[in-house]
């Protein structure tokens, strides 16, 4: 399972790269928020990974963007 967030589109292309490279399902985060789903149940052997985009050298913080 990929989950990911993408801005402008990059780390998208990235996500679905991956996600059909090794026949995981994506994961979009604001998408899963807005539907409040939080919880996830992986299944044995699924892999989990992580893509966003890097600004100044680390992740986006929430309190960063206000």
């Amino acid at each position: 399972m990929i989950f990911f967030f993408s801005g402008c589109g990059n780390s998208r292309f990235i996500a679905e790269s991956i996600a059909q490279t090794i026949n995981e399902p994506l994961v979009f985060i604001p998408e899963a928020e807005r539907g409040n789903r939080f919880e996830y149940t992986l299944a044995e052997g699924e892999r989990v990974g992580f893509v966003f985009p890097i600004y100044s050298w680390q992740p986006l913080s929430y309190a960063e963007k206000s």
